[in-house]
């Protein structure tokens, strides 16, 4: 995964090589990266809980939930919400994490393990490669919101480039899934 992003940040880097904005790309790329480690280690070893544990259990389970019965995943990612009479509800209700089954309930909760499923089915539920994953899809966004600012606003890029791509608290919480 740090090869697709960084060879993603080489395409973006290549296309503005030539323009004021281009020496952003490289370091923002980077910056995800090593956030994506560093929270992993926060989350892993500092903190031991919260609702970045929520969610990857309500990914672990929706893993499961896939490798016994692949129809599953259609409904995963076609229902925004989960009901009690959904085949998924089980493997909620009977993780041994306790309270999953009310966690995922709520949609907005439901909708965070949802959306990095195919990821945790892609790198087997590794924590750190679904941080990458994010990582890269929130480069992409900040780049964009970035490039947006830049084109109303091109005298200002290097303080855009603060305020959208290497603001430090952005950089470590968007990694909470």
């Amino acid at each position: 995964m740090l090869i697709i992003d960084i060879h993603a940040g080489e395409a973006v880097c290549k296309k503005y090589q030539n323009t004021p904005i281009g020496k952003y790309v490289m370091p923002a790329v980077f910056l995800r990266v090593f956030g994506a480690f560093v929270y992993t280690w926060v989350i892993g070893y500092y903190y031991g809980f919260g609702d970045s544990h929520n969610y990857y259990q309500g990914l672990i389970d929706m893993y499961h939930a896939v490798k016994e019965d692949g129809s599953i995943f259609k409904d995963i990612l076609l229902k925004s919400k989960v009901e009690e009479t959904d085949k998924i509800y089980p493997y909620f209700y009977y993780d041994g994490y306790g309270f999953t089954h009310y966690y995922m309930l709520e949609p907005r909760t439901y909708n965070v393990p949802r959306l990095a499923l195919p990821f945790g089915l892609l790198f087997s539920r590794s924590f750190l490669c679904v941080s990458f994953c994010i990582s890269f899809l929130s480069f992409m966004g900040s780049w964009r919101v970035f490039k947006m600012f830049y084109e109303l606003y091109p005298r200002m890029h290097k303080k855009l480039a603060y305020a959208v791509l290497f603001m430090p608290s952005v950089l470590f919480w968007e990694y909470h899934y």
